[in-house]
């Protein structure tokens, strides 16, 4: 007879967040927004719409995690990291644990792309969803001296505050 702790009814899939996240983690960075897929061999990232003078991209290169999410936002949690791809154009990917509508634990794989100046220090990033292909809303940031982001995310008609702390530069 097996019996399950009342307390832990999903332990196992927590168990499996994890590594299913880092594989689509993986597979997103592989298959970053912006690519172009070719019959006649592999694929390539296609520019963006914007080119930012790498010594202007690189302050953001990093990983971060979220420190606060803004209300109304139902943000557990969330990690992001931002890059250049093989044309030197920023790219990124974040994931945000969450509540749904009906108080449900969710997570969310998003895509980063077209990454530009809007001000001095400001950064303006296109957010699509997990396979690239919808534009869901904008980020907007600014770096603070530290080399956290603060800013917020306009998704459809709402807009959150974030901040992000960067744990690593690149």
């Amino acid at each position: 007879m097996v019996t399950r702790n009342p307390r832990t009814p999903g332990a196992r899939h927590h168990f499996l967040v994890l590594p299913i996240m880092l594989i689509l983690a993986i597979l997103l960075l592989l298959d970053a927004p912006g690519r172009a897929d070719a019959t006649t061999g592999p694929s390539s990232p296609t520019p963006a719409r914007y080119k930012i003078a790498l010594k202007l991209a690189q302050p953001f290169r990093g990983q971060y995690s979220l420190v606060t999410g803004g209300r109304g936002s139902r943000l557990i949690s969330g990690s992001m990291a931002i890059d250049l791809n093989g044309l030197d154009y920023l790219f990124g990917i974040s994931q945000f644990r969450s509540y749904d509508a009906q108080g449900h634990q969710t997570t969310l794989l998003l895509g980063l792309y077209n990454f530009h100046l809007a001000a001095r220090g400001q950064m303006l990033v296109t957010i699509y969803d997990s396979t690239d292909s919808l534009t869901l809303g904008h980020m907007t940031v600014t770096q603070k001296g530290h080399g956290d982001l603060v800013g917020q995310i306009t998704l459809g008609r709402q807009s959150y505050a974030v901040h992000w702390h960067k744990n690593i530069g690149l």
